[in-house]
């Protein structure tokens, strides 16, 4: 069976949050969920300063709890950003 597994990851300014899902028809199952720290300077306002140092964060999170994906789904947040709801 074909199984839809996805890694979430949002950035923030104090954290970062992975959440690894398999979808299911209509539902989503989380196997695993970690929070870290974001690197102090590293990100402002929708604004990745200090890639490098993100991605070492990341990567060093994702080894240390065996996640291992290829397909990522990224989210910052900003109130440089505009979103509308389309009907």
């Amino acid at each position: 069976m074909l199984q839809n597994k996805v890694l979430a990851i949002d950035i923030g300014h104090a954290k970062i949050k992975l959440v690894l899902g398999k979808q299911r028809r209509d539902s989503v199952k989380v196997e695993k969920a970690v929070t870290i720290d974001t690197p102090i300077a590293g990100y402002n306002n929708g604004y990745i300063l200090k890639p490098k140092e993100i991605a070492k964060t990341i990567k060093h999170a994702m080894e240390s709890n065996d996640i291992k994906r290829s397909r990522a789904i990224f989210t910052l947040s900003s109130t440089d950003i505009i979103t509308r709801q389309l009907i």
